[in-house]
């Protein structure tokens, strides 16, 4: 009986050359996150809060093969944007306030243990932003801004930012 054999259904199949496989993987996703700015000495925050996985591979090589087709598919273009506060729409150029939830594209590898249900994942490297999208773009979804606002029922906008998109406080802040 081969390893493979031992498996039956759980593992990954490589999104371009088929393999079955389990550790590690190597994927592109799509997440809704925002980022958050502190006072030095304090690095920036990224907040996720949801998160798809688009495509998983057995190797960076089947990842990078695959990488400009999915982007296409999705109508952007890998543009590698920084943590903000402002970066470019990577489908039409428009500004992407980074500090309020936005569609990012990520590429993220991953070790996986099948043996722990819960925490058997463990990031190798820190993910790579391919892509920021606007909210004309790419609106939030509907469940994703009401989990959104249950989290955080207390937003109002504030001062405008570059370009005119604003950063949110409490208002308890206020």
């Amino acid at each position: 009986m081969t390893q493979e054999d031992e498996w039956k259904d759980e593992c990954f199949y490589c999104d371009t050359c088929n393999k079955r496989f389990r550790s590690p993987l190597y994927d592109v996703s799509k997440e809704f996150e925002r980022t958050i700015f502190f006072e030095d000495p304090l690095l920036p925050e990224v907040e996720i809060i949801g998160a798809e996985t688009i495509a998983g591979f057995c190797s960076p090589t089947c990842r990078d093969k695959k990488r400009d087709y999915l982007l296409q598919q999705e109508k952007i273009r890998a543009t590698y944007p920084g943590i903000g506060p402002v970066e470019p729409c990577s489908r039409c150029g428009a500004p992407v306030d980074m500090t309020n939830f936005h569609l990012t594209y990520i590429e993220m590898d991953t070790t996986q243990d099948w043996n722990r249900t819960l925490f058997g994942v463990e990031v190798i490297n820190d993910p790579v932003t391919l892509a920021v999208v606007c909210q004309k773009c790419e609106p939030t979804p509907r469940q994703i801004k009401a989990a959104i606002e249950q989290d955080e029922p207390d937003l109002e906008p504030t001062q405008p930012i570059p370009n005119g998109y604003t950063s949110k406080k409490t208002i308890a802040e206020g």
